[in-house]
């Protein structure tokens, strides 16, 4: 987990591949984005967890921005997205003259928002959105059968080394009960 008051991870990496990381901010951190793909040509992002929480800055989850080089390509496979943010995330967000490519399947999209900015032209059809209770525990992992097997990010919990534990929601987000908070030893 990270109290950030900026983006948690910015890469200008022309490639990029992110499988099994956690991209988290306390509750009550002011971070902006989670992830900041910065004139990148081809970024793959697999079986991540992104948390946005309450008190966040920036509406973008996960912001792609054109450089002047052209956009790139993004993979979304088997992510868990959650939103705290009470006025709403853009899950996915280009900023730009030019729009990435995207390709996104099998993801987890959780909370109040818009799946994407309006330029981004990407089908969601294999893709859970909503706001249903459809976690098993504080650690956002998927009960069993609220959405297809195999959707959403699956990993070990020793894998890191915080967690998230239950507590109220923030008043007025109206957003589940699951906040991250830092876990202790």
């Amino acid at each position: 987990l990270h109290d950030a008051t900026t983006d948690l991870v910015l890469t200008k990496a022309a490639a990029n591949g992110l499988r099994g990381n956690r991209f988290t901010s306390l509750e009550s951190a002011a971070t902006k984005r989670q992830l900041v793909l910065a004139g990148s040509k081809r970024s793959l992002l697999t079986g991540n967890v992104f948390f946005k929480g309450g008190k966040a800055t920036d509406t973008a989850m996960i912001q792609s921005i054109d450089t002047g080089t052209g956009a790139g390509e993004i993979q979304l496979f088997n992510n868990t997205l959650v939103n705290h943010y009470a006025p709403g995330a853009i899950f996915l967000e280009a900023i730009g003259e030019n729009a990435p490519k995207v390709e996104a399947r099998r993801n987890v999209i959780w909370g109040n928002g818009k799946v994407t900015s309006l330029n981004v032209q990407a089908d969601f059809s294999e893709n859970y959105t909503g706001t249903d209770s459809i976690f098993a525990d504080e650690n956002f992992r998927i009960r069993e059968g609220a959405v297809p097997a195999g959707w959403g990010a699956t990993w070990d919990a020793a894998s890191f080394a915080h967690a998230a534990r239950e507590t109220e929601s923030p008043a007025g987000s109206g957003k589940g009960q699951l906040q991250a908070a830092a876990a202790g030893p």
